[in-house]
């Protein structure tokens, strides 16, 4: 389930290596790095993701020959969400091109639900008003990470009225992603419902809460019941 063939001159080889993976789905880590590999090795494994849902790890790095296929390394790294990890420092990718990877990388393993949603929430979409991520009807697991990425989106969204994040497993931990948020930035925030999320009867979430209802005097209506903290 792991092949390692770090530091290995195959040049070329690899390029059937990448390929294989079109028809082997038992591997599930690989190490190229230090193997003199260039792009044509790196699009075959581009080639190969698209349908590949069984590699969870791939290591380039220290190619300094891959360069071209950064913008297809990136696309992967968003439509792939088993490939949790994609190394390509040393190569000749553009360090621009690299922190997108990452940063799709980081999108790609949240929930479908929020995945779908954000791209518009970034962009301030004038009819995306309501935005619903409650997992009351179909599950959508949303955890901390997933509440920093939708901050950071909401950071400059003046567009959303309506927060739904209702039924999932948030703690006070990820919420203290949204609130610092809140505290920082005037957003147009009518409606929030944090509902049925294991919060817990906290007195730091009491005090944030308190802060964010003093400076938000748009924001109306709150939901934190099933919470813990209304217990």
């Amino acid at each position: 389930q792991f092949v390692d063939l770090s530091h290995n001159p195959i040049g070329a080889g690899g390029s059937f290596i990448g390929k294989s993976l079109m028809v082997n789905n038992s591997i599930l880590k690989m190490n190229l790095s230090y193997c003199q590999q260039d792009d044509s090795t790196a699009m075959a494994f581009v080639e190969a993701l698209e349908t590949n849902r069984t590699l969870a790890e791939l290591d380039l790095s220290n190619n300094p020959k891959i360069n071209h296929a950064g913008d297809h390394l990136s696309q992967i790294a968003l439509s792939n969400p088993q490939l949790t990890v994609l190394n390509l420092l040393g190569t000749s990718i553009p360090e621009r091109t690299l922190a997108d990877i990452e940063e799709r990388q980081r999108v790609s393993r949240e929930p479908g639900a929020l995945r779908e949603i954000l791209p518009g929430v970034f962009d301030g979409e004038p009819t995306l008003t309501s935005v619903n991520l409650s997992g009351k009807d179909s599950p959508v697991a949303l955890r901390g990470s997933s509440i920093k990425l939708l901050s950071e989106a909401l950071e400059q969204n003046f567009c959303v009225t309506k927060l739904d994040l209702s039924h999932n497993q948030i703690t006070l931990s990820g919420l203290m992603f949204l609130f610092e948020m809140l505290l920082e930035n005037r957003v147009t925030l009518v409606e929030l419902n944090l509902g049925h999320n294991p919060i817990g009867n906290s007195e730091r979430f009491a005090q944030l809460l308190g802060n964010v209802l003093a400076s938000h005097t748009s924001l109306r209506y709150v939901d934190i019941s099933g919470t813990g903290f209304d217990d």
